[in-house]
């Protein structure tokens, strides 16, 4: 998409700085993955390897709880810098960090379980409203435009409000909807290895443009001269 003009903001950014490729966990699933990005180790180091328990781990414990490393929130909290994170997966139950935590989709339920302080997720409610953690209306064959929207919205308007209340000298936040319309569409709309036969019109194609545009809006209100920004693939 970069290729054919697309994505101006991501093409800013690969443009101005480096870039490649980011080979994923062993294996490639999202507990693990995102475990791995919080803690920069693998599977067999940190101990999650997938959103059901191994042996060991009761039924119901939850991902985050599974973790055996440190991550670089608690890491980089611990060294008084002040830190925030929204929307990740694999981070209920939420860390106490000298900013905030609010979970991502696999918190249990939207409410102040998912936050830490619990009045971060008051600032996330009057920022957005109700929100459903799980839209899977955006998998659905025909799409669901709206719910995309939404949830591309989700993390500039949760940024906005949470980093005006505690500002943060390291923060991260997720676009979950790319992740949702490569498993619900992109079997469907893009023949394999192919990435020129997406069509324009395509829940694929929309999701990547609505996710650069709220990335230009994160970077034009929040990115100063002496920050680095990573963008960053599970």
């Amino acid at each position: 998409l970069m290729d054919a003009g697309e994505l101006p903001n991501l093409r800013a950014l690969a443009g101005s700085g480096a870039w490649g490729p980011a080979r994923s966990t062993t294996p490639p699933t999202t507990p693990p993955a995102w475990t791995s990005i919080m803690t920069g180790k693998g599977p067999g180091r940190h101990g999650v390897f997938d959103f059901l328990p191994m042996a060991g781990d009761a039924m119901d414990s939850p991902i985050a709880s599974r973790r055996r490393a440190m991550t670089l929130w608690r890491a980089l909290s611990d060294a008084r810098l002040r830190v925030g994170t929204f929307n990740l997966p694999a981070t209920w139950p939420p860390e106490s960090l000298s900013g905030f935590q609010v979970s991502g989709f696999d918190a249990p339920g939207y409410g102040t379980s998912m936050a830490q302080p619990p009045e971060a997720f008051e600032v996330l409610r009057d920022a957005v409203g109700e929100c459903d953690l799980f839209p899977t209306s955006i998998q659905d064959p025909e799409g669901d435009p709206a719910a995309l929207v939404r949830h591309a919205d989700l993390p500039l308007l949760g940024t906005r409000a949470l980093l005006r209340h505690w500002p943060c000298d390291v923060y991260m936040t997720s676009f979950q909807i790319v992740d949702w319309v490569h498993h619900g569409h992109l079997g469907r709309e893009m023949a394999p290895l192919r990435p020129e036969t997406l069509p324009d019109d395509g829940q694929v194609v929309a999701a990547y443009r609505l996710v650069d545009d709220r990335i230009g809006a994160l970077l034009s209100e929040w990115m100063g001269d002496e920050t680095t920004v990573i963008v960053l693939s599970d």
